[in-house]
Formats: structure tokens, C-alpha cells, sequence
């Protein structure tokens, strides 16, 4: 699903992607309730707040296409870690109308992103792909996953 920016935003995480008013994307699929995974006209892949974009009024299939070839190109290359990058890839390629690693055609599936496969239960606010380190005073380090 193609979507549009609404808002500029200026991103306090890394992996979070920088936006102008007007400025479109590729919905991948929803990170939790907040964010959303997407590609930028670019092919840059990182989160968007879901509060600042909406559903693009002009679902141009030209476009859905090119923008899915172009996150397939740079999904290797980025610097964000994606968390279940082969079904990534996988919704990808159905975007762009491109065969799968078997050279399986899959225009017959369904074409809604992917959902999170860590979808918390909880109000998690920052995009669930990062990882949260917790240094406590006596130098303990403790991992906190959503």
C-alpha cells in the first residue's frame, strides 16, 4: 500500500525515517500499533510514526511496483537491522511482481504486508526492530526486547 506523508518529522531513533510533507512510501508492514515499516522513494527501508502518514489516495500499481524493486535492491545494503528480512524480501518481491528464490511467480497471494512476528501485547512506543540497552549504575547491563 502506497501511503503519504502528512507531517515533516525528524526521526529521534536510528532506523526511523526523516520526512517531508507530501513525500510517499511503500507500507511493508506494521512494526506494533505506532509504526509502520516502509520504503522510501529511495528504496530506504526504516519506520515511519503511523500518525504522521496515511493511506496515499492514488494507489498507482506503476508505482507500488517501482518502489518494491527499489527496497529489493538496498534491503542487503541497509543499515537497519529488519527482523524477519526473508518474509520481507518474500512481500517485496510480490510487490514487484517478481518471482520468488524457487521462480515462482506470486501474483496469486495476497499482497498485505507481512505482519510483525513480535507483535506485543503491550503499548510498545518506539519501533519494535531496535533493541534496547539498559546500563544500570553499577555497570550491569540488562536487554529489554518488545
Amino acid at each position: 500500500m502506497l501511503m503519504r506523508a502528512i507531517y515533516p518529522y525528524e526521526p529521534p531513533f536510528k532506523g526511523c525515517l526523516k520526512f517531508v510533507p507530501n513525500e510517499q512510501f511503500l507500507k511493508i508492514r506494521e512494526e506494533n500499533e505506532f509504526w509502520f515499516l516502509v520504503s522510501s522513494s529511495d528504496g530506504k527501508l526504516g519506520c515511519v510514526p503511523y500518525n504522521y502518514v496515511q493511506e496515499d489516495k492514488d494507489q498507482d500499481e506503476h508505482t507500488t511496483v517501482s518502489l518494491a524493486k527499489r527496497a529489493l535492491t538496498s534491503i542487503d545494503k541497509c543499515d537497519v537491522h529488519v527482523v524477519n528480512k526473508d518474509e520481507v524480501s518474500k512481500v517485496l518481491r510480490r510487490l514487484a511482481k517478481e518471482p520468488d528464490e524457487n521462480n515462482h511467480t506470486l501474483l496469486s497471494q495476497p499482497m498485505s504486508p507481512v505482519p510483525h512476528p513480535k507483535t506485543s501485547k503491550g503499548r510498545n512506543t518506539i519501533p519494535s526492530m531496535f533493541a534496547v540497552l539498559i546500563v544500570h549504575v553499577s555497570f550491569t547491563v540488562v536487554k529489554v526486547s518488545g
